[in-house]
C-alpha cells in the first residue's frame, strides 16, 4: 500500500481526545481491525466493536492527509469526530501497510462503461437495497436541479 500521505500517530492523536486515542490503540493492538481495503484515496475498514456486526469505517485521503473520516458507531454519529475505530484503522494502515488490500478506485472501474451499462449497474446494485435506492434518488434529484 502506498503511504497514507504524511500522516503520523501524532496527527491521529490530534484529531481526538487522549482517552479515545488510547482506546483506539488498544483496539488496534487487540486485533479488532478485521479488514482494510484501499481504493485510491478511499480507505474502508471493518472494526470489531460492542455490537454483533463490525463497524464500518470510511477514510478519505487528500494531498495533505485525511480529509474526512466516518464510522457507523454511535460515537461518530452522535458526537462527531474521530472515534476509537477510526484511530485503530489508521494505526493499522500506518503499521501494517502490506496487509491493506489494494483495489482499483471506483472511478477507474467505471471509466470504460457506457450510459446503458452504468444505468443497468446502478439498477442492479440498488434492486434489493431500499436505503440505497433512496440515496440514489436524492442525488439524482439534486443533479437534475442544477
Amino acid at each position: 500500500m502506498k503511504p497514507i500521505s504524511d500522516i503520523t500517530e501524532a496527527d491521529i492523536a490530534r484529531q481526538t481526545t487522549d482517552k479515545v486515542f488510547q482506546r483506539g490503540v488498544d483496539y488496534y493492538e487487540d486485533g479488532a481491525v478485521l479488514s482494510v481495503v484501499r481504493r485510491g484515496g478511499l480507505i474502508q475498514a471493518e472494526v470489531e466493536g460492542s455490537e454483533d456486526e463490525p463497524y464500518l469505517i470510511s477514510v478519505t485521503l487528500g494531498k495533505k492527509g485525511v480529509t474526512a473520516a466516518e464510522c457507523t458507531c454511535p460515537y461518530g454519529q452522535e458526537w462527531g469526530g474521530w472515534c476509537k475505530h477510526i484511530v485503530a484503522t489508521l494505526l493499522f494502515c500506518l503499521n501494517n501497510a502490506g496487509e491493506v488490500e489494494e483495489r482499483p478506485a471506483l472511478k477507474t472501474l467505471l471509466e470504460g462503461l457506457n450510459r446503458d451499462q452504468l444505468q443497468a449497474l446502478v439498477e442492479q446494485v440498488a434492486a434489493d437495497n431500499l436505503q440505497l435506492v433512496e440515496e440514489i434518488a436524492e442525488h439524482a434529484l439534486r443533479l437534475k436541479k442544477r
